[in-house]
């Protein structure tokens, strides 16, 4: 009796440190993508510096982010196959030593163009982020992993509304050059720590061949689901991003105010984000997918509507886009638990293809927003248009792939 008693109490022992690791490298990976994403938060108070320091155009403060975004799609397709042949640890540190070695290139831009290779290097790490998603998904099950993956959310929602104000106060105090420092040494931190606490399985396959790649991705493809869900995802975070990219020009150079008012602005806008990710804490399990996805896209809607109604004053729209963001956090976390868990395909390709769908739209989106504000004029009326067309399709979108999961029900075995 007493070994068997033994025997359990140091199975129970092992799963305990087990779990305490996974939680551990859940925080270390959340602040390597947190930097990844303030790479960019931070930054955008002092690009109009930059661009008056290399003399180039307005046009290239929403273009940095873009190009930023963009790296992402680079290597994104390549990442899950490549994670499932020499493992996702491996794979995860790789981009994550990079990020280091590329924001510290970024320090010594000599011209714009110089500025934007960086950037683009530089984001090109935001892809092995998908890694760190997919070993969350391997590890937890459904309610778990909503609310940590609504926590992770909490923090890297932090990046654009903490970024702005620390980047602000960096540049303010030294220089932009100061803040690539700040970054390089964070995602130093994450990289020894992901070292050590990252949770390494075995290898799924033995090599990669591209026809077979090919046809893995075009498989995904031909799941209904996925192309319904990867659509609706991809309309309803462009209005986000947009806003991200354009919110200098608008505020400060715009309507004329200042630094202040832009950092308050963000914190409006952006914590629909936060205040949805606590909620799910308290939701999670206790209202089904369908109603929490339909609840998010009134929501969503709702917001992006109000910001086109009150175009007029910069205000209301961060209020309207507090309600979008608000919306936007809840159905985000559902439909992407939904496609990486009930998919019958490798959990690292599929997060991988929906990474790249989503990020070529989000490039695509401030890009087309940005040429019709560069054509129109940089006012939140012409900004709020390409919105509002963003919304109607999303809306519809979400509610047909939230009607065809109507009946998900949340798995229990892990709470």
């Amino acid at each position: 009796m007493e070994t068997k008693t033994d025997s359990e109490s140091a199975q129970r022992e092992l799963l305990n440190r087990q779990k305490l690791q996974l939680y551990f490298f859940a925080a270390f990976f959340v602040l390597y993508e947190a930097t990844t994403y303030a790479a960019n938060d931070m930054i955008m108070p002092g690009m109009l510096e930059i661009v008056n320091q290399f003399n180039a155009g307005l046009n290239y403060v929403a273009s940095s982010l873009s190009i930023f975004i963009l790296g992402n799609t680079v290597i994104q397709l390549f990442i899950g196959p490549a994670s499932d042949r020499y493992g996702k640890k491996i794979v995860l540190l790789l981009g994550n030593a990079c990020f280091v070695i590329f924001t510290i290139l970024i320090i010594f831009s000599g011209s714009i163009g110089q500025f934007l290779i960086c950037r683009f290097l530089q984001g090109s790490c935001i892809a092995f982020v998908a890694i760190g998603y997919a070993m969350i998904h391997e590890n937890f099950e459904d309610k778990p992993a909503v609310k940590l993956i609504a926590l992770m959310g909490n923090v890297t929602i932090m990046a654009p509304l903490i970024g702005p104000v620390i980047g602000g106060l960096i540049i303010h105090s030294a220089s932009w050059h100061a803040v690539f420092i700040v970054l390089a040494f964070t995602s130093l931190i994450s990289l020894l720590g992901l070292t050590k606490y990252a949770p390494k399985k075995k290898n799924t396959i033995e090599k990669i061949e591209v026809n077979s790649l090919i046809k893995s991705y075009l498989l995904i493809l031909k799941e209904k689901m996925f192309v319904l869900g990867a659509a609706s995802i991809c309309f309803t975070t462009i209005p986000i991003i947009a806003w991200i990219g354009l919110a200098p020009v608008l505020i400060m150079d715009h309507a004329g105010l200042g630094f202040k008012e832009y950092i308050i602005f963000q914190i409006i806008a952006l914590g629909g984000l936060m205040l949805s990710s606590i909620i799910m804490q308290v939701i999670a399990g206790a209202h089904s997918f369908f109603r929490i996805m339909t609840t998010g896209n009134v929501m969503f809607a709702l917001g992006i509507f109000w910001s086109f109604i009150f175009s007029w004053n910069p205000l209301l729209v961060a209020i309207g886009f507090f309600i979008y963001s608000f919306g936007l956090g809840l159905y985000n976390g559902m439909v992407w638990r939904i496609l990486v868990s009930d998919m019958k395909h490798s959990k690292s390709m599929t997060i991988s293809l929906l990474v790249f769908l989503q990020t070529i739209a989000m490039a695509s989106g401030v890009e087309i927003v940005n040429l019709i504000c560069e054509k129109f004029g940089f006012s939140f009326f012409v900004f709020s248009l390409p919105n509002l067309f963003c919304a109607i399709v999303g809306s519809i979108l979400v509610y047909y792939f939230a009607k065809m999961n109507k009946n998900r029900q949340w798995n229990e075995a892990a709470s």
